[in-house]
């Protein structure tokens, strides 16, 4: 009876031993958890900091492309409005030397071939009185 008294008692201290060891070893999981949590929480926060910072020259990137779009057309614009003027620019010198003086307009004419389809006036028309 003693010796199994002692016996039930040593067996008992084991298992508690061993619950101990188990509770411990939870504990130091649960620590190590908590680490890594922690280091995660640190992690999440500096990628945060570094998206802001992305988002911030994204932001910035798309302000410049803006930026080149409408210098782009406003170039476009320009081109349009140069290339509308050179197509007028014959038209108005054809108007500003035939209303100059016929002096003026026949030294212009000097040693130039006459393209009679920008000079309809001077083509020869042998039916009429001028």
């Amino acid at each position: 009876p003693t010796e199994d008294r002692v016996s039930g008692a040593r067996d008992t201290i084991a298992r508690l031993e061993r619950r101990i060891n188990q509770v411990d070893k939870s504990r130091k999981s649960r620590q190590d958890l908590e680490t890594v949590r922690a280091s995660l929480r640190q992690e999440r926060a500096r990628l945060v900091v570094q998206k802001d910072d992305l988002l911030s020259q994204l932001d910035g990137r798309l302000g410049e492309i803006a930026n080149f779009w409408s210098e782009r057309d406003q170039a476009q614009e320009r081109l349009s409005n140069i290339a509308s003027l050179l197509l007028t620019v014959p038209s108005q010198k054809r108007a500003r030397s035939e209303s100059s003086s016929p002096a003026q307009f026949t030294r212009y004419l000097q040693d130039r071939p006459i393209d009679f389809r920008f000079f309809p006036r001077l083509r020869f028309d042998p039916g009429s009185d001028t």
